[in-house]
């Protein structure tokens, strides 16, 4: 099977790999799974089948979480927990752990993924037989970074560990050992799907090589601003304008919803004594002391806090999943006030415009919610005629608060008059006008340059005759200094990497802007340390392959294994 994988390359072997590893596993039985959890107890989650009972779910969870963690698994623990490539990327960059990063605010949902997705790739090795000796394990083990703070492994430190640390867990040293050859394996099979794709590296290495050159040519520009100022449209026309784009103008969707807030409790502020000018250091020492220990004591509090409103904010929301269950009305407001908690009632609000006690809380919290706000995530909810539909997530807002609403009315947006229109209609008429004049103006200057040059007539020269003014730009490259002032000097250095000394660019359109370039020179300095920087270029991007394959492997199992945790199908 792995000479098959090998002998695609690029984006098409991404997918051939994906497709032919995904349709191995789901041929496959998942070995050893169950149609109920040990002992008849309740279900927690279920994966290919395999049901597990709240024992088994801690150990595969939590416990092991912070066996992993403990021990320094911060790999381990990422590519099991992060379902995004980018985000997956930037934690292992920083060598940090997700776990460690998001704990205070993980959601039932992150980690019935993270023991999902431990099922999926046990089945993984099982199937392709991949394994971790004891030799390899003792040797990783030794190199962790919970057993080996500075580079070398402490036996003392390993020894506490497994006599102290571990029994907290429910833990043995055998469990620890297990871990560790599940993350050995989890390297291997990443590595085995996402590496040693040899044209796509030849491919990234021409790509560097063109991104090394150094490129020197000129530009002619227009600029929209110029043809913007220019405009100055009838009233007739702005109106014809309108009524041909009458549906580009309407009013903002606006909902209303119920919601529940819960956050820490404000606590006032313990007196801090002041020391006088003339304080002795016995009294200076024994201010710092009482300081210090009011700090613990805050940040202990904040702690017990933080922890006592997750606990709350679960076991309101296992109160409506429970309701489900039980097929019982929603009653949203009955259930909160059951739980002390008093339910807020809004007036309609738009999404640019959320009610002025809800604006500041618009940003999620946590890394999985970095894309996303509470206003994309009110206005995303779908129309229902189930009530239980219409209620959220449990969403982190602010530093440690949690917001459950429940969508109440939505009113969907209405065609504007001309008159509440007209502003807007304008500024779109001037600026497609303006636009297409630019265009125009571009190529023609491009026609007019390109037709008449010569060596007696030069790209500048000619420029300059017809009223433009040409901009010499470089000589840089994109691993260098980028010229001052050109925020698309990426693409300008591409435009320019694929021209011939000499060659005029055809015209390229830009947002605000339209222009052409005619090349002086371009090269590419052969030397050891360009050579080795290509190189680490490439072996850089070949490595930020294999956590793309594998998220995107992982995250299609997960479906094929139809995961089905507290919260019903994930």
């Amino acid at each position: 099977m792995i000479e098959n994988i090998r002998k695609y390359t690029g984006l098409m072997a991404v997918v051939f790999i994906l497709l032919a590893i995904g349709f191995l596993f789901t041929m496959n039985d998942t070995g050893g799974s169950q149609s109920a959890s040990i002992g008849g107890a309740p279900t927690v989650l279920q994966a290919y089948g395999k049901s597990l009972d709240q024992q088994a779910y801690d150990r595969m969870g939590s416990r092991t979480l912070q066996l992993a963690s403990a021990a320094g698994l911060n790999t381990y623990i990422n590519y099991l927990m992060i379902p995004r490539v980018r985000d997956l990327q930037q934690f292992n960059q920083y060598q940090a752990n997700y776990y460690n990063v998001s704990r205070s605010s993980l959601t039932a949902n992150e980690i019935d993924r993270f023991v999902a997705n431990r099922i999926i790739v046990q089945k993984a090795f099982a199937d392709m037989g991949l394994y971790a000796s004891e030799e390899e394990v003792s040797e990783e083990i030794k190199s962790l970074p919970g057993f080996a703070p500075a580079g070398e492994f402490n036996a003392s430190a390993y020894s506490n560990f497994i006599q102290n640390g571990i029994g907290n867990l429910g833990m043995t040293e055998k469990d620890l050992r297990e871990v560790v050859r599940e993350s050995i394996c989890l390297r291997k099979f990443a590595s085995i799907i996402g590496g040693d794709l040899p044209e796509t590296v030849s491919a990234m290495r021409s790509q560097f090589e063109a991104q090394m050159q150094t490129v020197t040519f000129s530009r002619v520009s227009f600029e929209l601003a110029d043809f913007i100022k220019k405009e100055s449209p009838a009233e007739q026309d702005i109106k014809s304008y309108w009524e041909s784009h009458q549906d580009a103008y309407q009013s903002n969707e606006t909902r209303r919803i119920n919601y529940v807030l819960i956050d820490v409790p404000t606590r006032p502020e313990a007196p801090q004594s002041e020391l006088a000018e003339d304080a002795t250091d016995e009294q200076k020492a024994a201010k710092e002391a009482s300081d210090k220990a009011a700090n613990a004591a805050k940040a202990e509090q904040l702690a017990s806090d933080v922890k006592a409103l997750k606990r709350e904010m679960n076991e309101l929301s296992q109160t409506f999943y429970d309701r489900i269950d039980e097929k019982k009305p929603l009653e949203f407001e009955k259930v909160i006030a059951e739980h002390g908690k008093t339910i807020v009632k809004t007036a309609l609000f738009s999404e640019q415009q959320l009610p002025a006690e809800l604006s500041q809380y618009n940003n999620l919290r946590g890394s999985v919610n970095q894309s996303s706000s509470l206003a994309n995530a009110i206005f995303e909810l779908s129309q229902s005629d189930d009530p239980y539909d219409l209620i959220s997530d449990p969403l982190p807002v602010g530093a440690n608060g949690w917001i459950i609403f429940t969508l109440e009315e939505t009113v969907e947006p209405t065609l504007l008059s001309y008159e509440d229109a007209k502003e807007a209609a304008r500024t779109d008429f001037v600026a497609e006008n303006a636009r297409t004049q630019l265009k125009e103006a571009a190529q023609e200057a491009h026609k007019q340059i390109t037709q008449s040059i010569s060596d007696s007539q030069t790209f500048d020269t000619l420029a300059k005759q017809q009223g433009y003014t040409p901009i010499q730009i470089g000589p840089y490259s994109i691993i260098s200094t980028p010229p001052v002032g050109e925020p698309s000097y990426r693409e300008l250095h591409q435009t320019a990497a694929s021209l011939n000394p000499g060659d005029i660019s055809e015209v390229v359109d830009e947002l605000t802007r339209s222009y052409f370039i005619q090349l002086t020179s371009r090269e590419l300095e052969t030397s050891e340390e360009n050579d080795t920087r290509i190189q680490a270029a490439v072996d850089q991007s070949a490595d930020a392959m294999i956590p793309s394959v594998f998220i995107n492997w992982i995250n299609h199992q997960y479906t094929e294994a139809d995961v089905k945790g507290r919260s019903g199908e994930q």
